[in-house]
């Protein structure tokens, strides 16, 4: 009967510990981790990684070891709390890069004369989300500068977490043209039924070619307010400061005024397709002092090569008009050229698209 009770007792102490031990169970066991990867730069609270019921709460102990802008793998170490029951663990959390490098070109494409030195680092420039510094890896074993033809650049940009990105840059290597080879190149131009209404003039000294309307189809003058008032346009190829071949447009005017003095003031090209000013203007007659004292002036409004895109893309349009402010009165000339004199224009502009696209 004794050993019966010590039975009884021995069972009852045993199922007393058993139930003392659930009471205790390892909070860690409770808590989940809802992702152990975090994407480069994402804004999270290190607390909302994880899932537990609600009468544990997680503290984190080394939140300023974490850097959600560098990827790694970090040790998050936390303290689960419940009543009194307290518990101390660490979780890796690995912070990824996904996102590839940025390459940006300065232009899409380059265009530089055979034998001109070509430097490709100059026209990228790579950036990351990381921060990181990347240098392109140029591919460039099929250019030669020597040949003229169209060839591609390859860049290739990788980052630490080995995302990679490439772009392509396409080097246009054009012909190095002689006086007499430009000369050749715009004689054989003129002999296309496109060109009738154009013709050639050239300065052997200067070394320019000047492509100008045909006796037929040069631009009668209009009355405006009384004066007398013409404007004809050309091309004027040339080489610049730098040794290079470049077109621009000259427009040269003539205005037969009662006026006492008269002076070039401001020139302007227009039509549906836009609107450009002249970036400089000349005389060519005598004059006195900065005033013309002359009824009957000769001038020439020039633009520069930079405008020559633009001032062709106006000049393919139907209402093209030529604008002229006199410099003394402000007096306004200007001339809306008739259809006759479009198709002429027409013409002059795609000769400009022609020697510009070898120039």
């Amino acid at each position: 009967m004794k050993l019966y009770k010590n039975c009884n007792v021995f069972v009852m102490a045993m199922a007393l510990l058993l139930l003392s031990g659930c009471g205790k169970q390892s909070l860690s066991n409770q808590v989940k981790l809802k992702t152990d990867t975090i994407t480069l730069g994402e804004n999270i609270q290190l607390e909302d990684l994880f899932e537990t019921p609600q009468d544990i709460t997680v503290a984190i102990r080394n939140k300023a070891q974490f850097d959600n802008k560098k990827p790694g793998t970090y040790a998050i170490d936390v303290v689960l709390e419940r009543d009194e029951q307290q518990e101390s663990k660490s979780y890796m959390v690995k912070v990824v890069d996904k996102e590839k490098p940025n390459i940006t070109l300065k232009q899409t494409s380059v265009s530089i004369y055979e034998g001109e030195k070509f430097v490709p680092e100059k026209y990228v420039t790579v950036t990351d989300n990381s921060g990181e510094t990347i240098n392109a890896k140029i591919d460039q074993n099929n250019i030669n500068t020597e040949i003229p033809g169209e060839y591609t650049i390859n860049y290739v940009a990788k980052d630490s977490s080995n995302n990679e990105s490439t772009q392509e840059l396409k080097v246009i290597v054009k012909k190095k043209y002689s006086y007499k080879e430009l000369t050749t190149f715009c004689k054989s131009l003129l002999k296309q039924k496109q060109y009738a209404r154009l013709k050639m003039f050239r300065d052997t000294t200067k070394k320019s070619i000047y492509i100008v309307l045909g006796d037929k189809y040069i631009i009668p003058s209009v009355k405006v307010s009384g004066e007398i008032y013409r404007m004809q346009p050309y091309l004027s190829v040339y080489k610049n400061s730098a040794g290079k071949w470049v077109c621009s447009y000259v427009f040269d005017g003539c205005l037969s005024s009662s006026k006492k003095y008269i002076k070039p003031g401001t020139c302007y090209i227009t039509s549906e397709n836009g609107k450009e000013k002249s970036s400089n203007w000349s005389y060519e007659t005598s004059y006195d002092g900065d005033y013309v004292q002359c009824f009957d002036v000769d001038y020439s409004y020039v633009f520069h090569p930079k405008q020559t895109e633009k001032i062709t893309k106006i000049l393919g349009g139907n209402n093209i008009k030529c604008i002229n402010y006199e410099n003394v009165t402000n007096d306004k000339y200007s001339i809306t050229y008739k259809k006759s004199n479009v198709n002429t224009l027409h013409q002059l502009k795609s000769f400009c698209e022609q020697i510009t696209g070898i120039l």
